[in-house]
């Protein structure tokens, strides 16, 4: 009887065939034992549940060891589904959707997001940026809410914003920007500054500012620059004029700032006989 991996068995032995009388007796083979294998994964882990993982043993397929996978770490998480990129939960929103980013954001290629009709919360990451462009990132829609620093561009970025609503209920900036920021649309809120070039280039095309801020000391502007900055169009809480444009200037309307193109009366003199 051969011997497995949890029972005995019996070596063959032998008898008289005539009496019976046991010539050779049987002894007992001890069991063999297990034979664990290699961790075989029954069930994957997601970013929502544990997976699960198990040992067999090679010999008879027994189960020896259970073991759980841990959750997979998220980026994104939209209601209580989480998601482990986020070009997934993008795909996965629909209109109304909050995204909610769980880890700061950086883009390093080439991207478009369009979130129309959809939010995306960034991580409120208090000593960076929720959002930093290190590639090239062009928004053409999408509600945008930023925590205590809001999105950031670096020297080697270059970040287009073409439409959608940006935010951030904290005393601080909402975009700072030491590459290239072209802003052709949009709607941008903050309390102390909606944009702040710090180096590279910021081209305003269009698109409405406004600042909430009412501290004197530090007083509240839709613009700062130590980079160059250029306004040809959009509306703005605070006077732009420092960064319009040649050929454009900031009119206030009900304490709202519009660029306008200059208009320039062609004057033609007559010839004199001396002049």
């Amino acid at each position: 009887v051969e011997a497995t991996c949890t029972e005995t068995g019996l070596t063959e032995g032998s008898h008289c065939e005539v009496c019976g009388e046991v010539l050779v007796a049987q002894e007992v083979i001890p069991a063999l034992g297990h034979t664990a294998g290699d961790w075989e994964v029954i069930a994957p882990a997601t970013c929502n549940e544990e997976g699960t993982q198990v040992k067999k043993c090679t010999v008879c397929g027994e189960v020896l060891e259970t073991e759980a996978i841990p959750v997979l770490p998220a980026v994104a998480q939209i209601g209580e589904v989480k998601y482990e990129t986020l070009a997934e939960a993008f795909a996965a929103a629909e209109a109304g959707d909050t995204i909610v980013a769980l880890e700061k954001i950086t883009v390093e290629g080439t991207e478009t997001w369009d979130l129309t009709g959809k939010t995306l919360v960034l991580k409120d990451v208090t000593d960076n940026y929720g959002l930093v462009v290190k590639g090239n990132l062009t928004i053409e829609g999408g509600n945008f809410e930023a925590g205590t620093f809001g999105i950031g561009v670096t020297a080697t970025g270059n970040r287009t914003i073409n439409a959608g609503t940006f935010s951030t209920p904290v005393d601080y900036y909402l975009i700072g920007s030491w590459g290239n920021t072209t802003i052709n649309g949009g709607d941008f809120e903050a309390v102390y500054n909606n944009v702040n070039a710090f180096a590279g280039t910021l081209t305003i095309n269009g698109g409405n500012f406004a600042v909430t801020g009412t501290d004197e000391e530090y007083p509240s502007e839709d613009i700062f620059a130590d980079g160059e900055a250029v306004i040809y169009g959009g509306t703005f809480s605070t006077d732009p004029s420092a960064f319009v444009a040649e050929g454009y200037d900031a009119v206030a309307t009900d304490g709202v700032y519009g660029i306008v193109a200059c208009e320039y009366e062609a004057v033609v003199t007559e010839p004199t006989c001396t002049e």
